[in-house]
């Protein structure tokens, strides 16, 4: 079927990488001019706001939205004017959801994920697997994907405690249909059906 391609960032090279939508309008960051896409669906206009160096995936909680970004950060963005505060994640923050709560993040160089205070950016970090990557939140459980240990984890939102479940090689997207998790196994061309229990 025929396809519009909408434009977004600062040509020539923008390198889209997330991509999320708020209700009203679809989001995209733009990981080589640092910007954030504000796209209306119905004709593809755009408005780009500048975030941090390197934004990559991203997630709306209702209300705004959260961007992983370079330097440790992850960026709380009014959505309806730009504005953000930036606040320290651990290192190398992948990817990012609200459990509706909290701003979950995950730190893929030092194997935690950041449970966040949405209001003030305070946080508490719990250990992962090795290398965590994607991020979801099923309504009862964090599920997190562990690259290295091809593994994800469900962890308990309210102590940080978690299973490991064996996935296919390298996960790294993971979402839930309302029952069971979905897990992208990149290097060995497959995807997890995983029921939790």
């Amino acid at each position: 079927a025929p396809r519009p391609d909408y434009g977004t960032g600062v040509s020539p090279s923008p390198n889209p990488i997330g991509v999320t939508f708020d209700g009203t309008s679809i989001w995209v960051t733009n990981g080589a001019d640092s910007t954030v896409s504000k796209i209306d669906p119905n004709d593809g206009t755009r408005v780009d706001y500048e975030t941090r160096a390197n934004p990559g995936r991203l997630a709306f909680d209702g209300s705004s939205l959260w961007i992983t970004a370079g330097g440790n950060t992850v960026s709380k963005m009014n959505p309806d004017d730009g504005t953000r505060i930036d606040y320290e994640t651990g290192a190398f923050p992948l990817d990012v959801v609200s459990d509706g709560t909290s701003i979950w993040i995950t730190n893929n160089e030092d194997d935690t994920v950041s449970k966040m205070n949405p209001d003030d950016g305070t946080r508490i970090d719990y250990e992962t697997g090795t290398q965590p990557f994607g991020v979801t939140f099923d309504g009862t459980s964090i599920w997190i994907t562990n690259e290295v240990d091809a593994t994800v984890s469900q962890m308990n939102p309210a102590d940080g405690t978690r299973v490991d479940v064996p996935t296919g090689f390298n996960p790294s997207e993971v979402v839930t249909d309302g029952t069971s998790i979905w897990v992208a196994n990149s290097d060995d061309d497959t995807v997890s059906k995983i029921t939790p229990e």
